[in-house]
């Protein structure tokens, strides 16, 4: 369990803070929507209240002696048909190069919260006696390294006139995911039991390639006291979401893992959660977190 404090500082006064949950993107497999990843990319790049949560699996971890690399399960990245490798890399390091590269103008940005390992990365260090990426990634770029799971206190500080500012904290449990969740439903039961166990406003996770999302009402709260301020109480709801995938495992063609597994075909993308404190007229603190995952909003409105 990995331990994360952030802040961020929204542009404008009553803004709302966006946080793209982009995981599960698999590059080395066939069916990696590259598409989708770019456009999520470039909206976080054009939007300066816009960040990103990094949640694991973001390369496949096929190498040489892979069953899918001889079946032809792998995309051009993996073949060593990409403009990126270099000569003499191994699969894997081709997949990781694609990646980094990918990932350059939020890292420069400054746009990732925190970066998550997934179980395709940690079998590369396990397994294959490799690289711990992910680790590498996060020391080198200076992110804050996530692991498996990690509870993150985020402090959103929303201006309200030249010196004077309301922080807002929202408490995420975030993870990787584990087991497996084969409906919605499913997915959902494992993330409210997070919410409960955990005392937190957001319960993520990525793994079962779901995106799903459900507000779970909560109780009131006191607000942090603040110096020469009276008390006030905070109400908020909480969100359990299911960030989703960007690998489309049903390609025409290719029998994949997902269809082996006799997984229905899933929806590619991730999900957006918005946030936008609030102070009510009584001083009561509120806090609106709403996860848009594509087709439809759920919003946890306190």
């Amino acid at each position: 369990m990995e331990l994360i404090h952030r802040e961020v500082r929204l542009s404008r006064r009553c803004g709302e803070l966006k946080i793209a949950c982009m995981g599960c993107m698999h590059y080395g497999a066939k069916g990696v929507r590259e598409d989708l990843i770019d456009a999520k990319i470039e909206e976080a790049m054009s939007d300066r209240d816009m960040y990103v949560i990094l949640g694991g699996d973001l390369i496949d971890g096929i190498h040489e002696k892979d069953k899918r690399y001889t079946s032809g399960e792998c995309s051009y990245i993996a073949r060593g048909e990409c403009e990126c490798c270099g000569i003499g890399e191994s699969v894997v390091q081709r997949e990781a190069r694609h990646l980094t590269n990918k990932m350059q103008p939020l890292i420069k940005a400054g746009k990732i919260l925190w970066w998550h390992e997934g179980n395709h990365e940690s079998a590369i260090y396990t397994k294959q006696a490799g690289h711990d990426y992910v680790r590498e990634w996060c020391s080198d770029y200076k992110i804050p390294y996530a692991g498996i799971e990690a509870l993150s206190w985020l402090t959103v500080i929303s201006p309200h006139g030249k010196r004077t500012a309301t922080n807002t904290a929202v408490r995420f449990y975030t993870t990787h995911g584990t087991g497996s969740a084969t409906t919605d439903a499913a997915a959902i039961r494992k993330l409210e039991a997070c919410l409960h166990t955990m005392r937190v406003d957001v319960a993520a996770s990525w793994h079962w390639h779901r995106l799903v999302a459900k507000p779970v009402h909560r109780q009131l709260g006191m607000a942090r006291p603040r110096r020469g301020s009276p008390l006030r109480m905070r109400t908020f709801d909480s969100l359990a979401v299911a960030c989703g995938t960007f690998l489309d495992s049903h390609v025409p063609g290719t029998t994949g893992y997902g269809e082996r597994a006799g997984y229905r075909p899933l929806k590619p993308g991730c999900a957006t959660i918005r946030i936008k404190p609030e102070v009510g007229n009584n001083g009561t603190e509120r806090m609106t977190i709403e996860a848009d995952t594509g087709s439809v909003s759920v919003a946890a409105n306190g």
